[in-house]
This record gives structure tokens, sequence and C-alpha cells, in this order.
């Protein structure tokens, strides 16, 4: 996937179609010289933007971002918790993030161990090796291994943490309530700046 896009004023886009899924696609990327586009339900991949092939995935998720790493490989996040890891893109294997939180409102499970909560994951990033996945409620979840989670709260009044992006060795995220937060030490703590126009709710960083 190359990144050169000079001169920029002569690049000629092409439209094209694809049959083979029918639903909205929430999210491109160009990771390890692959395109990968990613929907409800599937995972859409190809080398050279033109011809694709579809992953479907095993429990319908929607998956909103992807990101690759050397050593970690590949993880995908979405709606509900739900994240997928594989080693080579071809492969996934559905897990969840979930947590025990009485206060919590957001989408309790009950099983034999009691009550648990998950939150939509919206983005994720890596960076030094951590795994910063940016979720709901002024929440973040990180990991180095793909299994074991730690969260770490700012505050829910910020909003949802709907971007995050890792320039320099710093992390910087946006919120649905117009804040962004950026952190210096790989997501353990955070500091909150004002975003202008305040009025403005939904922002992203590419």
């Amino acid at each position: 996937c190359s990144s050169d896009l000079s001169p920029i004023n002569n690049i000629v886009w092409t439209q094209r179609s694809y049959t083979g899924v029918t639903r909205q696609f929430n999210w491109i990327s160009c990771l390890n010289n692959t395109f990968f586009i990613l929907c409800q339900g599937a995972i859409l991949k190809s080398t050279d933007g033109i011809s694709w092939s579809t992953i479907v995935l095993t429990n319908n998720d929607d998956l909103q971002a992807i990101q690759y790493d050397p050593t970690l490989k590949y993880i995908a996040v979405g709606k509900g918790g739900n994240y997928y890891t594989s080693t080579d893109g071809n492969t996934w294997i559905s897990n969840q993030i979930y947590f025990s939180d009485p206060h919590s409102i957001d989408y309790p499970i009950i099983d034999d161990y009691g009550v648990f909560f998950v939150n939509d994951l919206n983005d994720v990033v890596i960076q030094n090796g951590n795994v910063i996945v940016a979720s709901t409620n002024g929440r973040f979840f990180k990991t180095t291994d793909l299994i074991n989670w730690s969260i770490i709260e700012t505050s829910q009044f910020y909003g949802d943490i709907v971007s995050i992006t890792s320039v320099n060795n710093v992390l910087t995220a946006i919120t649905s309530l117009a804040y962004s937060l950026q952190s210096s030490d790989n997501g353990n703590t955070w500091l909150k700046y004002n975003i202008t126009p305040e009025n403005q709710t939904d922002y992203y960083l590419s």
C-alpha cells in the first residue's frame, strides 16, 4: 500500500462496486501491504484494491477499527465489547472484553459467575507493544497479549472515546463531547483538553 500521493492533483479515483457484502462499510486500512474493509459480519481483504475476498465472521459482529503489529499481528474491534485477532489476516478468532462493574449501565451479561458488563469498542491503536482500545463512557481498555485486559477510567462526563491515534509516542484520543485526551505513558494516565467549537459532537482521527 503505497503512501505516495504526489502530485495530489493528478490522482484519478475509480468507482468500484463489490457484490459480496450488502452491509455498510465502517472502516478501511492498509496494513502489512494488504487492504482491509470492516463491516457488520465480515472483513473484506485485498492486495490491490480491485479484487476482494470476503471473510465471514462467526458471530456477525459489527467491527469498527483494525490495527496490525509485527509481534501481536492483527486485532479488529467492534460493538458490544467484541474483538477479533488473527496471525495471518485470513483466520480470525472471536473474543470479548467484559468486566465486573455493579454501577455500569452498559450491556449486562449474566452467567454462572455473576453479572458482567461490556462496552462498545470504537477504535484501537498499538504503541510500544501496548494495545489501547477506545471505548464508551470515557473508558479505555489496554493489553499487551490480546488476552488479559485492564480498564483505564477517565470520566464518563467526557463522553464516548470515538477515536485514538499515536504520534511520536504520544497517544491522542477524541471524545463525543468535544474533548481531546492525551497520554505520554502508554495510556496509563490522560490529560483533558477542550476542543472548539464545543457544539460539534463527532470527531474522527485518520
